[in-house]
């Protein structure tokens, strides 16, 4: 017995997703000769460096296997907070990682031409 699948008309307002449509983009500027570092999809095109990779193994074996909160990491932020402090003279407390990040990406999907 065959039954015919139909989808509910909500799915026509799902849209793309708009890591793709910044890849596009980034396609096109490209090809207008702009250097464009890839960052949209998460795929980069370079290899992970060695100490990355076998600080994600300690971090595994270490527990770090869940999603984390949605502002990062506290450690993380702290550290990401102290290394800019140093190298940029710029005091933001931790939560200064967490607004630069969100900050970018905003800024980033919303320059773009629609």
């Amino acid at each position: 017995m065959s039954r015919k699948l139909s989808y509910s008309k909500a799915m026509s307002n799902l849209g793309t997703e708009t890591a793709f449509e910044i890849l596009a983009m980034a396609k096109e500027l490209e090809k207008k000769g702009a250097k464009v570092i890839h960052m949209e999809i998460g795929e980069p095109d370079f290899d992970t460096p060695e100490h990355i990779k076998e600080a994600a193994v300690k971090a595994l074996r270490a527990g770090y296997t869940h999603y984390t909160p949605a502002p990062g990491i506290l450690e993380l932020r702290q550290a990401i907070s102290e290394k800019v402090s140093k190298e940029r003279g710029i005091d933001g407390g931790h939560s200064y990682a967490w607004r630069q990040a969100r900050s970018l990406h905003r800024n980033l999907v919303n320059s773009q031409p629609r």
